[in-house]
């Protein structure tokens, strides 16, 4: 059901296995990523859960200000 998946985000690197899919992204490219797999869901008549989603944010050097707002559709993640 999903293997189309990675043909429609061309902006991150995704990995399917069974029931899960991970999504790498660099730089500006996450916010791209999640618009998206969000268009793809909406496509496919399905709901990202944000409550199973999980977000994780790597920075080099040092980092000042607030973390981005990372989003799928209107639902936040991190």
């Amino acid at each position: 059901y999903t293997n189309d998946m990675p043909d429609a985000v061309s902006s991150g690197t995704l990995f399917l296995y069974a029931d899960d899919t991970t999504v790498y992204c660099s730089g500006s490219t996450v916010d791209e990523a999640c618009s998206h797999l969000n268009e793809w869901c909406v496509t496919n008549s399905l709901t990202p859960h944000s409550t199973k989603c999980e977000a994780m944010l790597l920075h080099r050097g040092s980092f000042i200000g607030p973390h981005p707002l990372i989003t799928i559709g209107s639902t936040t993640i991190l």
